[in-house]
């Protein structure tokens, strides 16, 4: 019976995937594609992290995560998240304004001061740097020049305690370098600080700031040369070579984490299968399962939305205003790594999907309610995209930083950290807002 449920709601989450890419079209047609970005980035994500990986496990037969037997709960788990998905679209189209932007972001109409970028990527980097020397991970190993001089524990402990908002500033360098065409910066000195920075996140682990980066690059590039058979090609080109390397970083990433940190490489990981070690990467969806299933058999309560709201104050208060330092656990997180059953599962770090948040504010209704919340929130910065002023340009390129970062708001299921990841990115154009550091011609 639990395989025609399963097969039921896929295909009406099928169904429902035709119905919103539909209306994507639509709306790009009606108000043009760069102020819907973030919505439109989020769909193809959307389908293979919730269609295509939990087709992929059920058919293969995957039935446990970790020590939790999640198999039974597939369908269920399924059409909860089908359900948030289909809200938080249909939140987003009932909010959102008819009309284009009044600026073109191209380099005809658009100057951003070349200092004003520089300054972003340099002090992305130190900001790497001062968290590689004061977390002990190793300013040498950053650079991939020797294995990390640290512990396991001081390095979980530079990502999680008072250091960690060294590795979120490390974001500065995204829009430094993506907004650098905007400027007089020399291609050889863009792709110097491509490689310097991504060297550094690949000794860290961070193939999702990869991810901001280049998709980023390729999103500006269409926005500047606009959509013709030519950028198309290219644009393509360019797509498949950040698959090809999202796969093999993918592939690779534990290999080349733990030659940073001196530690010998598992060779039965490496000998997977490369659509396996996707797929125990990309499992984020597994993780809603395990909850469900950890609600249903235990006395769990939900949290009514502590982690999604008063998490997201709380964490960006330094450590240092609470009682020895100590700001607590996650409520939501702990949900996460208890339903997992183990240690092992304890300890991973397994990321969840934002809807598997939203479960734990609430069931099915904190799904329902923050998808709704959000859907309005994402609609009302794709209005003031229509400003006329400076303003309007200022929020295109505020919306433009969502959109990339749409990767970390729908894969890694922890709201308060996906705003502290996503501030820097969006923080340089909020101060230039009053600020002579963008021109527009």
């Amino acid at each position: 019976m639990n395989d025609l449920y399963f097969y039921i709601t896929l295909i009406i989450e099928l169904i429902i995937f035709i119905i919103i890419f539909n209306f994507n079209s639509y709306i790009i047609k009606r108000d043009g594609w760069i102020r819907h970005l973030p919505m439109i980035y989020a769909f193809p994500l959307y389908f293979f992290y919730i269609f295509i990986i939990p087709a992929w496990g059920y058919f293969n037969g995957v039935k446990t995560l970790f020590s939790a037997d999640i198999y039974d709960y597939y369908w269920i788990g399924l059409l909860n998240i089908t359900i948030g998905f289909s809200v938080f679209y249909s939140s987003y189209f009932y909010f959102i304004k008819k009309g284009m932007p009044f600026w073109h972001l191209n380099k005809n109409n658009i100057f951003i001061r070349l200092n004003f970028c520089r300054i972003l990527i340099i002090l992305g980097i130190i900001s790497s740097i001062l968290w590689g020397f004061f977390g002990e991970f190793g300013v040498k190993s950053l650079f991939l020049l020797q294995s990390s001089i640290a512990s396991p524990d001081s390095i979980e402990e530079a990502f999680s305690g008072g250091y960690s908002y060294f590795i979120f500033f490390i974001n500065l360098a995204i829009p430094g370098i993506i907004f650098s065409v905007y400027t007089t910066m020399t291609i050889k000195e863009r792709l110097f600080w491509i490689v310097i920075f991504s060297i550094i996140c690949l000794s860290i682990g961070f193939r999702y700031r990869l991810a901001l980066l280049f998709t980023g690059m390729l999103i500006v590039y269409l926005i500047n040369n606009g959509i013709n058979r030519h950028t198309k090609k290219l644009f393509t080109i360019g797509i498949t070579l950040l698959i090809i390397f999202m796969v093999g970083s993918t592939y690779f990433r534990e290999d080349i984490r733990r030659t940073a940190l001196g530690l010998e490489t598992i060779e039965d990981i490496t000998d997977d299968t490369v659509y396996k070690r996707i797929f125990n990467s990309s499992n984020n969806f597994l993780v809603q399962l395990s909850v469900q299933k950890y609600y249903n058999d235990s006395n769990v309560e939900y949290d009514y939305g502590k982690s999604v709201i008063l998490e997201s104050f709380k964490r960006a208060i330094p450590s240092s205003f609470f009682s020895k330092g100590d700001k607590g656990d996650v409520y939501s997180l702990d949900v996460i790594k208890n339903s997992f059953l183990d240690i092992e599962g304890y300890l991973s770090g397994q990321a969840a999907l934002n809807f598997t948040e939203f479960y734990i504010a609430g069931g099915i209704f904190g799904i329902i309610f923050f998808s709704i919340l959000f859907g309005f929130i994402f609609a009302i910065l794709s209005n003031k995209c229509l400003k006329s002023s400076k303003k309007g340009v200022i929020a295109t390129f505020v919306n433009l930083m969502i959109a990339i970062s749409m990767f970390n708001f729908v894969t890694r299921g922890y709201i308060p950290g996906y705003l502290m990841a996503t501030i820097p990115l969006i923080l340089p154009f909020i101060i230039s807002n009053n600020k002579n550091y963008l021109i527009i011609k």
